[in-house]
């Protein structure tokens, strides 16, 4: 999430799961009048403008809305079908992450809440799927919900107070789970509908995160997505709120920072089971145009600014704030 990063451990380093806030460039959110020209990226996006303001990360692709009510939201939700990760035995294992979430969106943020599913990849070439959540500070938490490639995803993650309740349920088993939990001080100001390519830290040290390797997902469509603020449901394109698309360049272009998200769960990455999704995002970046590489592109939002898909790749370009 914009101003979090969560640490994770790194394969064959010694580390711990912990979360600190993420780093932020100095370029401010865009203004919500000033639109954003087309992101070029796959053929399945590039005919699509954008016109939300656009933002840059070297970790997330996706939607973020800023609350313009103190209270902040109470509540965020989508659905999704969870793709199918295309592995390949290779080097190193790969990583996605598909989450919903409040929270982490301001620089001052040590808090964020949010649940979702997981497709990684071994270095071997072996597919694996999860579903998870995370009330940061605290440490993640697998859940024993089975999910695979093609099952249909609903997600929710509510807030009343100290308490928040997590709900992910597979519509295709029918099967869900279900979990209410206490937080001291959750943050509401911001909700978030991202695909992520989780970070790892050397020894739980900030300095040292990196992304790790993006699982080729092909792409994930982000549908009945909503949030509630002041008693007000809407889409992410609501005008009751102030809406940021977000382009993942796994390569930081520029010079970027990107606030690194993800976590080593039990185990971490270097032990066999272990898993690592979620996080936040970082930095905008001043000058989107010059960024080249790999990553993942989100779409123009859809069917009243309650979908929009994101997919694997990202090839540069103007589309710039």
């Amino acid at each position: 999430m914009s101003p979090r990063i969560l640490i994770p451990v790194v394969p064959a380093l010694a580390s711990v799961a912990v979360a600190i806030p993420a780093l932020k460039a100095s370029a401010s959110r865009p203004p919500a009048s000033e639109p954003a020209a087309a992101v070029p990226g796959s053929a399945a996006v590039a005919a699509a403008a954008i016109s939300e303001p656009t933002g840059v990360s070297e970790n997330w692709a996706g939607y973020e809305a800023a609350s313009t009510r103190a209270s902040g939201f109470t509540a965020v939700s989508a659905s999704w079908t969870q793709p199918a990760a295309k592995c390949v035995a290779s080097s190193s294992a790969t990583y996605a992450a598909f989450w919903v979430g409040l929270g982490g969106g301001s620089g001052g943020s040590t808090a964020l809440e949010q649940a979702g599913t997981q497709a990684d990849c071994t270095a071997g070439g072996a597919a694996y799927y999860y579903a998870w959540y995370e009330l940061v500070p605290a440490a993640p938490v697998r859940l024993p919900l089975k999910v695979r490639a093609g099952d249909r995803i609903d997600t929710r993650v509510t807030v009343h107070g100290s308490a928040v309740t997590i709900h992910v349920a597979d519509q295709t088993t029918g099967r869900s789970a279900d979990r209410t939990l206490t937080m001291s001080d959750p943050d509401t100001s911001t909700a978030e509908w991202i695909a992520e390519a989780p970070s790892a830290c050397a020894a739980g040290v900030a300095e040292q995160c990196a992304p790790l390797p993006l699982t080729d997902f092909g792409s994930v469509r982000f549908r009945n997505a909503h949030a509630t603020a002041g008693g007000h449901t809407g889409g992410i394109g609501d005008s009751a709120w102030q809406t940021q698309a977000i382009v993942l360049d796994a390569t930081g272009g520029a010079g970027r920072y990107g606030g690194p998200g993800g976590y080593g769960g039990p185990g971490g990455y270097d032990v066999p089971g272990g898993y690592g999704p979620p996080g936040g995002y970082g930095t905008y970046g001043a000058d989107p145009s010059s960024l080249t590489g790999s990553g993942a592109t989100p779409s123009a939002l859809k069917l009243g600014g309650t979908a929009f898909t994101v997919t694997y790749g990202f090839q540069g370009g103007t589309y710039g704030y």
